[in-house]
């Protein structure tokens, strides 16, 4: 069977607060972070046209906001899947509480 793609305008979009995994002052503090982020990244790259490399987009969404909870260093992605505070790196994963 082949699948086809619903128009977004027959979706039926519902919010569910239940199922979310971060709560919502964590998700405002990112989304803000973003768009501060992303207007200095627009601002260079006006500013140097095609020759632009410095401000690019953050690669993971909660970078530099979680914090260790044994150190209260930020975290950072080690292996792709767990996040570590960076003095860990050649130890073993800082663990979050």
């Amino acid at each position: 069977m082949k699948r086809v793609p619903l128009n977004r305008d027959n979706w039926i979009v519902s919010e569910n607060k239940a199922l979310a995994i971060i709560d919502e002052g964590l998700w405002k503090a990112v989304k803000a972070r973003q768009d501060v982020l992303w207007a200095a990244s627009d601002k260079i790259r006006e500013a140097m046209g095609a020759q632009a490399r410095l401000g690019r987009k953050g690669k993971f969404l909660l970078s530099g906001i979680l914090k260790c909870g044994k150190c209260g260093e930020n975290l950072s992605l080690r292996d792709g899947k767990r996040y570590a505070a960076a003095h860990t790196f050649t130890t073993t994963p800082a663990t979050m509480t």
